[in-house]
C-alpha cells in the first residue's frame, strides 16, 4: 500500500460515513477486510507514521484549544480524528494548526478515535487472529508546550474564537 491508495481510502470512507466518525471507521475495516493481509498491515504503519509526524507541540496545544485539558491518550485518538479528515485538512494543519477551526465542528464532543483499531478489526475479519504487534520506537514531542492558556489562546486565535467562551 502506498501513501495515494491511503489516503484513497480516507478520502472514500469519508465520502461514505458522511460526517458521522463512526461509520467513517466502519467503512474504513470494511473496506481494509477486502484487502491483502500485507497491505492491511502497511495501513496500519502508514497511520502510525503519520500519527508520529503530527505529534508535534504545536497541534497538541491546538487541541488543547478544542478539548481542555486533553491528555496523552486523548492527544492521540485526536491525530487518528486528523488523518481521518483527510490529506489536505491533515498537511493543511501541520503546517498551521489554526486552520483546523475550519475542520472541527464546533459540537465535536467525541470520535476522535476514528482510526483505533481499523486494522486489527479488518485483520481479525479476515484471520481471526490480532495483527501482529510491530514494535516502534518512541517518538519525542516536537516542540515545546506552553504552560499559560493565555499563550496557547493567542498562538490559536481561530480555534480561541470558535472553543473558547468568554468567561475562560
Amino acid at each position: 500500500m502506498n501513501r495515494e491508495l491511503f489516503w484513497q481510502l480516507i478520502e472514500d470512507s469519508r465520502a461514505a460515513a458522511d460526517g458521522d466518525p463512526y461509520a467513517q471507521g466502519q467503512h474504513l475495516t470494511a473496506a481494509l477486510a477486502e484487502m491483502t493481509l500485507e497491505d492491511i498491515a502497511e495501513f496500519d504503519a502508514l497511520a502510525h507514521d503519520l500519527q508520529d509526524q503530527a505529534y508535534s507541540a504545536e497541534l497538541w496545544e491546538a487541541f488543547y484549544v478544542i478539548e481542555p485539558g486533553c491528555n496523552e491518550d486523548g492527544f492521540a485518538a485526536w491525530r487518528q480524528w486528523l488523518i481521518g479528515q483527510g490529506r489536505r485538512a491533515f498537511e493543511r494543519a501541520l503546517l498551521e494548526p489554526d486552520t483546523l477551526a475550519e475542520v472541527v465542528p464546533a459540537d465535536q464532543e467525541s470520535g476522535f478515535e476514528l482510526l483505533l483499531g481499523v486494522a486489527d478489526e479488518a485483520y481479525a475479519q479476515l484471520t481471526g487472529d490480532n495483527l501482529p504487534l510491530t514494535l516502534r520506537p518512541a517518538r519525542p514531542l516536537r516542540g515545546e508546550l506552553h504552560a499559560n492558556d493565555a499563550d496557547i489562546f493567542k498562538r490559536y486565535p481561530r480555534l480561541t474564537a470558535k472553543f473558547v467562551s468568554e468567561e475562560e
